[in-house]
């Protein structure tokens, strides 16, 4: 990945279960994402109304028409400009 990069995970249906069986955090760290550039965040579906319209019996909607996703990221560092220098040569 290029440095300056998002690594990003959406918590998505069939996917959700597994992903919660992995310490996403420390798969990063562990990865070389500095903990400080690691976010989690919530990533709401927005249904198109005319696809999907709002359930007639008035339930509660299912995760697929008006979900909120958890997101676990991080951001690759930018490589020092001394770096590239020792790298390049």
């Amino acid at each position: 990945m290029k440095a300056g990069g998002l690594l990003l995970h959406v918590e998505q249906p069939q996917y959700g279960p597994a992903m919660h069986g992995v310490d996403l955090k420390q798969a990063m760290e562990e990865a070389g994402f500095p903990i400080d550039q690691h976010f989690v965040t919530g990533v709401r579906a927005v249904p198109d109304k005319s696809l999907f319209p709002a359930s007639s019996d008035g339930e509660e909607e299912d995760y697929g028409r008006a979900a909120i996703w958890n997101a676990y990221g991080a951001w690759k560092p930018q490589v020092a400009s001394a770096a590239k220098e020792e790298v390049s040569a």
